[in-house]
């Protein structure tokens, strides 16, 4: 087990008490966000198609509407647990992260409240040991070891925002020529335009409601923030005389903007995983090879 993968507390007579495996923990929640993230995509397409059988096959138009409200208050309902769980995943993965990269003890009152946040038959899960670390670093804990870790972590999350950016921007682009088109159709043929006009408005419905022009938007941003957070950190991972405030004020900027971001899709991960993993191993490389000169 490695050190930052449990977290051990000793009670007043010196017993182990429970603990929680912060790294089990955290992927958990984040799965949960994922679903829960999925769920509202998928509630928000199933408006955007229903409106445009609403618009060609003219369905029955009260429970067309029901469905439609129904639909949006699914997705208001999901994105509310999806940002309960985004938020839970959050905070466990800036404890792992300090945990794992300062060696940081957590108090029996957080691993209580991590604790009561899941049931009994997860807890099973979470109280087992996970061999192995999510990150490359085989460093002591302290303020290196932390950089080091937020060095991997944001350049990864860089290269997955970036592509997920790229594609969303595609979607906004592809989705705003077929609304314009439309609206432009629907000029030519007076007779049916309120149809054509049902189908552009349920584009650009799909588009805000669905959340993908947002999505566009914090990927960049993200992506941005990441790649300025290893620039700054390489004049830091050089200095010999490394402060933990000055680690952590450029930690805690980065875990911020993260926290504000949406998720990255998993199968941008499944994906990519391989190529960037070899694209880390060879920046190491090179980084290690400029170290020796």
């Amino acid at each position: 087990m490695t050190p930052e993968s449990q977290s051990p507390e000793k009670s007043e007579n010196g017993q182990s008490q429970k603990t929680i495996n912060l790294r089990r923990c955290m992927t958990h929640a984040y799965s949960r966000a994922a679903f829960w993230d999925s769920t509202s995509a998928a509630l928000a397409l199933a408006a955007f198609l229903l409106g445009l059988a609403r618009a060609y096959l003219q369905l029955p138009d009260p429970w067309a509407s029901l469905t439609l409200i129904l639909l949006g208050i699914g997705t208001f309902f999901a994105r509310l647990r999806q940002s309960h769980h985004r938020g839970r995943s959050e905070r466990l993965k800036r404890h792992h992260e300090y945990v794992a990269g300062l060696g940081l003890p957590i108090s029996d009152l957080t691993i209580a409240d991590y604790r009561a946040g899941v049931s009994n038959k997860e807890l099973a899960k979470f109280d087992k040991t996970l061999h192995g670390s999510e990150f490359a670093t085989s460093l002591p804990v302290g303020p290196v070891r932390l950089l080091e870790q937020m060095e991997e972590s944001a350049w990864f999350s860089e290269k997955l925002a970036t592509c997920a950016a790229w594609i969303a921007l595609c979607v906004v682009v592809l989705a705003s020529i077929v609304a314009f088109s439309v609206l432009y159709v629907s000029g030519l043929t007076p007779g049916s335009s309120t149809r054509w006009i049902q189908t552009a408005g349920s584009v650009v419905l799909f588009l805000i409601t669905g959340g993908i022009l947002t999505r566009c938007l914090k990927y960049f941003s993200f992506a941005n923030a990441a790649r300025d957070c290893v620039r700054a950190l390489q004049p830091l991972l050089r200095d010999p005389a490394l402060r933990e405030s000055a680690a952590m004020a450029v930690v805690l900027e980065y875990q911020v903007q993260r926290a504000g971001s949406p998720l990255v899709p998993s199968i941008f991960w499944r994906l990519k995983h391989r190529h960037l993993n070899e694209l880390w191993a060879e920046r190491q490389s090179e980084k290690d090879e400029t170290a020796q000169r």
